[in-house]
């Protein structure tokens, strides 16, 4: 093999990779999904700790204000945040561009969503080192689960975009940022984080059972890389 060969064959696959970022000719429900779903979640579950606590929702804590001031507008900030994390964020073009296609050849969709979710999830164990809380971890760990089988049946659905997946990992972040979870998420209280798990794997399954777990899409092949 000459080098221009070893040189095409090795940048070949990457140009086909990156050129799902450019995938943006799908169904306009999916960028409702990609935009809406996740915030929707956490705002339900939030709004549903609240009442069950009986503790008013507390806008003043965001990380959104820590981060751009307090007069920030939550409603302005959140899609231009949006769009800036799947913008600067990296991590679709290994989790769902590189890592799940390759499962997703010898494994059903459902059983690849859930190995990338424990890989992923265990990626970012590091950030939580410093204030270890092993019941914290664990329902983070099923947030980050739910969420692999969600971004999985919109990859294959898509027929693998990485603009939507990555739009859709935006939504969850930016939602993260304007709206008032991380104050209920401790030792003693995880509080809207459970409910947000909870509705997640309801989200989540009812895809798998509606979609099939063989392929998480009634209409589309897996998206697949040996």
């Amino acid at each position: 093999m000459t080098t221009l060969q070893r040189n095409l064959s090795g940048r070949l696959p990457r140009i086909a990779l990156l050129k799902r970022y450019l995938m943006w000719r799908v169904g306009w429900k999916w960028y409702l999904v990609a935009f809406l779903l996740i915030p929707f979640i956490d705002l339900a579950g939030t709004s549903l700790n609240a009442a069950v606590t009986q503790t008013p929702l507390d806008f003043s804590t965001v990380l959104a204000h820590q981060i751009f001031g307090p007069s920030v507008n939550l409603l302005l900030i959140f899609f231009p945040f949006l769009l800036f994390d799947a913008i600067a964020n990296g991590e679709e073009i290994a989790w769902r561009g590189y890592v799940l296609p390759r499962l997703q050849w010898k494994y059903s969709a459902l059983a690849s969503a859930l190995l990338v979710g424990l890989v992923w999830g265990f990626w970012h164990i590091p950030k939580f080192l410093s204030h270890w809380d092993t019941i914290a971890f664990a329902w983070w760990m099923g947030d980050i689960m739910a969420k692999s089988v969600l971004l999985a049946w919109m990859y294959n659905n898509t027929k693998g975009s990485l603009l939507l997946v990555s739009l859709f990992h935006g939504s969850f972040n930016a939602a993260g940022v304007v709206l008032p979870m991380a104050n209920t998420q401790s030792a003693s209280n995880l509080g809207a984080l459970i409910v947000i798990v909870l509705l997640e794997a309801i989200a989540a399954t009812a895809v798998t059972v509606i979609a099939g777990p063989a392929r998480l899409s009634r209409t589309e092949p897996k998206q697949i890389q040996e």
